[in-house]
């Protein structure tokens, strides 16, 4: 099994041109309860509580770091020449952007 720790993933995005904008705790102690889990998508309104207890707390170091899988959302700094192109097209379909409204 390979365990990465909170920190061991904040130091190997720490020096990279990255912004990073949310680590997320993905799997936490729900995962080893799915009967019980189960159980609680029955109720619809405890399930809506549940997801929203869960989204709300995902992020919080202490979930991150006991997560069995963890999410980082980061993106790429672009050297200052090349942010103007990128705001005048799409980089995934190269295409223009609409004009603003």
């Amino acid at each position: 099994m390979c365990r990465v720790l909170l920190e061991d993933l904040r130091a190997a995005f720490w020096e990279q041109p990255v912004t990073v904008f949310v680590m997320a705790g993905l799997e936490e102690i729900s995962s080893h309860h799915r009967t019980e889990l189960n159980r609680l998508a029955r109720d619809e309104n405890r399930w809506v509580i549940w997801l929203e207890t869960r989204c709300a707390a995902c992020a919080h170091p202490a979930i991150v770091g006991t997560s069995e899988h963890m999410l980082i959302v980061c993106r790429k700094m672009q050297p200052v020449g090349q942010v103007a192109r990128a705001r005048s097209g799409n980089p995934l379909t190269h295409q223009k952007s609409p004009p603003p409204r």
